[in-house]
């Protein structure tokens, strides 16, 4: 039976004892892990900051697997570059910009805060990976009947929701929940 191995690559360890120690890093030298961490500060991303740097990504990768201080000192980082964010954030919602005061509010207070709001979404919309895809979504929905339509709205109101849908009286079924107008037989108006 042949061997697996190929004849060009054997263990050079083989019957002499441990391999040497690990060289010491020749390019992720400690002022570059300190450009590297000032970097990931002013908000750049782990990928980029390596590179700027001049070191390949996975050498950080592989100085945080095995240097536990490095990794905390990578998350502080990062936790600095976020909370600046934060804090740019919170100024922006104080000074009335209400789309930060929503974000601040639902994040900060999500029990309090969250947008109840349901916004139906298209079948279109939702299931169209391209314009065929549309198409052949809107066909199936202007198939649906009326039970059908109802039964997607709510299936998709537990999705977002996690609760149950509201009820709706006759007057107000599918038209008022966003799907496509009707008929009484089911036929789209």
């Amino acid at each position: 039976m042949a061997s697996k191995r190929s004849p060009g690559k054997r263990n050079p360890y083989k019957g002499k004892g441990e391999p040497p120690e690990k060289r010491p890093p020749y390019k992720f030298t400690e002022e570059r892990k300190k450009a590297y961490l000032e970097l990931l500060r002013g908000g750049g991303r782990r990928h980029a900051s390596a590179r700027a740097i001049g070191i390949s990504p996975w050498t950080a990768v592989n100085h945080m697997n095995n240097d536990p201080e490095f990794r905390a000192a990578v998350e502080q980082a990062e936790m600095e570059a976020n909370e600046n964010v934060e804090n740019a954030l919170y100024e922006a919602a104080l000074a009335g910009n209400v789309t930060a005061i929503q974000v601040w509010l639902y994040n900060r207070a999500a029990g309090l805060w969250s947008d109840k709001r349901v916004a139906p979404v298209a079948i279109a919309q939702a299931t169209a990976v391209s314009d065929a895809g549309a198409v052949a979504a809107r066909a199936r929905a202007e198939a649906l009947t009326d039970g059908e339509w109802q039964a997607f709205i709510d299936a998709e109101y537990r999705y977002e929701t996690g609760g149950e849908p509201p009820e709706f009286d006759d007057e107000g079924s599918a038209g008022a929940l966003g799907g496509p107008e009707r008929d009484g037989a089911g036929e789209q108006a």
